[in-house]
């Protein structure tokens, strides 16, 4: 029975997928630290502020209402997970709250690395999601790769004229089927 071979294609997703992989746990670990805020859901408000984190370092206070970061206006929590992707270590984020009826403008550096802000109890729970991740991705990659001839597209059903229906199977084998014509046509 020949044995085929996974296309090239299914290569490059799979190295796609694994490069993927790779950088997302690179960020969680070795990317800017949380500022150190506890938000009030939904809302843009502060709950309260870490001490000793670079939001905390800048003056900002628990009741605060973030109001925009780099000059990016802040609408709910989404708008902040997009602007805290951009955060780098090192590099000084503009924050502009409300403070009552004050505007304040506060600004803060990350330099630590996430990994040093993680106890013991987080840093298990990412090593777990992680595992747990990457444990799926390569069970889908294997099991992509162990049959390539499961692809919907590599289905072969033909009919020739006297109603013949070759249809391939998994195993390679063909299955034969005889009808009358007027099963064909109904």
């Amino acid at each position: 029975m020949l044995k085929r071979r996974a296309p090239r294609w299914m290569y490059a997703v799979a190295a796609v997928y694994v490069l993927t992989f790779l950088f997302n746990a690179r960020q969680e670990a070795w990317g800017p630290a949380n500022p150190g805020w506890v938000p009030s859901w939904p809302a843009l408000k502060v709950a309260a502020v870490q001490p000793g984190r670079p939001m905390a370092t800048a003056g900002l206070r628990a009741s605060d209402v973030l109001e925009a970061v780099d000059g990016l206006p802040l609408t709910g929590m989404p708008d902040w997970f997009l602007a805290r992707a951009h955060f780098d270590r090192d590099h000084p984020v503009e924050l502009q709250v409300r403070r009552g009826d004050q505007h304040l403008v506060l600004q803060f550096v990350i330099t630590a690395p996430a990994w040093r802000t993680w106890n013991r109890a987080h840093f298990l729970a990412v090593v777990a999601f992680s595992f747990v991740r990457f444990t799926l991705l390569l069970l889908a990659i294997f099991v992509a790769f162990s049959r390539p001839e499961q692809l919907s597209s590599s289905r072969v059903e033909e009919r020739n004229s006297e109603g013949t229906i070759v249809r391939s199977r998994e195993d390679g084998t063909a299955i034969f089927y005889v009808l009358q014509r007027s099963q064909m046509l109904g």
